[in-house]
């Protein structure tokens, strides 16, 4: 007679393995961010097509200091966004594709977020099915700049992929 623990095979666990990117914009990594004068600015940032924004740190590196809002979608394809620089308003729907609400930075500071317990979650749903989006989307503003403006920024993120 069988048991009723051994009608089951036995199950093998699963853990989850973290995948951490980092992507800098500076100076001295040859991509640094130029914002013209009354512009915001939208830059792709490579991550995987899922996880988690841990840390995300924009301060000026040139151009008169000023405030600044920092922002960070999840898509440019659904709210008619573009990657560049654009003095354009932002659709009224970009809620929508927001990963945090708008952060704002003072003239002289860094915005500076560091979330590595939870992070703030995300999905890039640009491209298809079986192509998805590989990027989420940092944008910029700076507020009543007179002229050119220089930004570095660091972004890290979490992806968690299953094994065994």
């Amino acid at each position: 007679m069988t048991k009723p623990h051994q009608l089951l095979p036995k199950q093998k666990r699963k853990s989850k393995v973290a995948k951490v990117t980092k992507v800098t914009f500076s100076a001295n990594t040859g991509n640094q961010i130029v914002i013209p004068a009354g512009q915001y600015s939208i830059v792709k940032v490579p991550v995987a097509p899922e996880g988690r924004i841990t840390k995300v740190v924009v301060l000026q590196s040139g151009g008169t200091q000023v405030a600044f809002n920092v922002d960070m979608f999840d898509a440019v394809n659904q709210p008619g966004l573009a990657i560049g620089n654009f003095s354009a308003a932002l659709p009224a729907n970009i809620e929508l594709w927001r990963i945090f609400a708008q952060k704002p930075g003072t003239s002289g500071s860094a915005v500076a977020l560091y979330e590595d317990t939870i992070g703030f979650s995300y999905t890039t749903p640009d491209g298809t099915p079986t192509v998805r989006s590989r990027a989420v989307y940092l944008c910029i503003t700076p507020t009543a700049a007179a002229g050119s403006t220089s930004w570095s920024a660091c972004v890290v993120s979490e992806s968690f992929y299953g094994t065994g």
